[in-house]
């Protein structure tokens, strides 16, 4: 239920549950940090915060308080690009069967924060710059990661075009996740996949995996002493030369994706980690 008049915005006592309750809806993490912790993470100045109070107030002064209200009111001051979604942003989300709480809501705050220039598309450039900031930097796995995003292939990512991507990467059978993986490290787009294809791809995806798990590829005693990107290339060639071991006996340096499929298929340590790798590729899914 909203807040209790009687306990009042000043003692700050609700701030706590509210952050959660709008952390989900914008799609944040919802630590349980006491409100100095918050204020400091998310760089709220106290002008933000009056005007945060002032909002959740007005709210809780109506004659008929929705909770729901407050809490999108609370979240549009969390982050500026966030607001409720469009009737069209909730129709595609039922369509894809992408219903799950707040999906819309999360898919749309994720598509704004990705499209910097506020003209409902996204282009390379934008997501070249948000995959940069999160590890990912060779221009041909960059070009991969738009190739997937943008389904209809006509230069940009429209909001269909995330939907769409969203929906595969939450409701993708295990072969077409399968395919995504072999298609992902198909860096030159001919069918089959070689060394450097794969080493390359593997580099990025555990570059990527460490920022936005704020994992130490470091931390362990096997890597004392190492640098994080000699560590992450050490893991990619290890990785790769066992994938060729198990899935390219005749060492002919070229997979075809019903090699890839069936050597994926026997399981094992290899396979289970080499997806577990790739996997990494869901954390662009907004839901």
């Amino acid at each position: 239920g909203p807040p209790s008049r009687a306990v009042g915005w000043k003692t700050m006592r609700v701030l706590p549950r509210l952050y959660r309750l709008a952390a989900s809806v914008t799609g944040r993490s919802a630590a349980k940090s006491p409100p100095a912790s918050i204020y400091k993470r998310i760089g709220w100045s106290a002008a933000t915060l009056v005007a945060a109070g002032a909002a959740v107030h007005q709210a809780e002064q109506s004659s008929h308080c929705d909770p729901v209200v407050v809490i999108r009111q609370f979240a549009s001051f969390l982050h500026p690009g966030y607001s409720h979604p469009t009737d069209a942003v909730q129709q595609l989300c039922v369509d894809a069967n992408l219903t799950a709480p707040h999906a819309a809501e999360k898919i749309q705050h994720a598509f704004r924060v990705l499209d910097r220039a506020h003209k409902e598309k996204i282009t390379k450039r934008e997501l070249a710059i948000l995959l940069k900031n999160i590890g990912v930097t060779d221009g041909a796995v960059v070009d991969k990661f738009f190739g997937f995003f943008d389904q209809d292939q006509d230069g940009t990512i429209d909001i269909h075009d995330f939907v769409g991507f969203t929906s595969l990467l939450v409701h993708g059978t295990p072969n077409e996740k399968v395919k995504l993986c072999f298609n992902l490290a198909d860096l030159d787009n001919d069918g089959h996949l070689t060394r450097d294809d794969l080493r390359t791809t593997l580099r990025n995806l555990l570059r990527m995996n460490s920022k936005l798990t704020n994992v130490d590829v470091t931390d362990s005693p096997m890597f004392a002493g190492m640098h994080p990107e000699s560590v992450i290339q050490f893991m990619a060639n290890c990785t790769t030369i066992e994938v060729f071991a198990g899935a390219d006996p005749k060492n002919q340096n070229n997979l075809s994706f019903e090699d890839f499929s069936r050597w994926v298929s026997k399981g094992g340590p290899t396979a289970s980690r080499l997806l577990e790798i790739f996997d990494s590729f869901g954390n662009f899914s907004p839901v």
